[in-house]
């Protein structure tokens, strides 16, 4: 498959690069398992209202819609071999910034995951609070 990117005039956020950067890493290696040899992904970022939208899509397999409302439940994989926590991950990351994930998806044609990040968004910890 080949890779393919388009970046806009975009705002800069405070965001945590590291933990952002895992985001893109497992939807990327998400949309090449799912990509033939000769598809394509693509990673575009734009400007959304005040904010900015990081989508990745490709031309895969799609997700099946009777799996859809469970993919970002923890450990829930059709994967051999995987874990589960792939878009689980994805989700609390981006949530944690105050974001949301957007899928669509068709079956046979490729999925597109838009995480959609706010003007004020802010890397929030995700350690649960242990404050007494």
């Amino acid at each position: 498959c080949t890779m393919h990117t388009e970046i806009q005039d975009v705002p800069v956020l405070a965001i945590d690069g590291n933990r952002v950067r895992q985001v893109l890493w497992n939807l990327v290696l998400n949309a090449a398992q799912a990509t033939s040899d000769v598809g394509r992904i693509t990673i575009s970022v734009q400007p959304h209202m005040q904010g900015l939208d990081v989508m990745v899509e490709d031309e895969g397999v799609g997700i099946p819609v009777s799996q859809m409302e469970r993919i970002f439940d923890p450990f829930y994989t059709t994967r051999s071999g995987g874990t589960g926590l792939g878009l689980a991950n994805v989700d609390r990351i981006v949530r944690a910034h105050g974001g949301e994930v957007l899928v669509a998806s068709r079956e046979g044609e490729g999925t597109t995951f838009t995480l959609r990040f706010p003007c004020d968004a802010e890397s929030a910890s995700l350690e649960p609070n242990m404050e007494m």
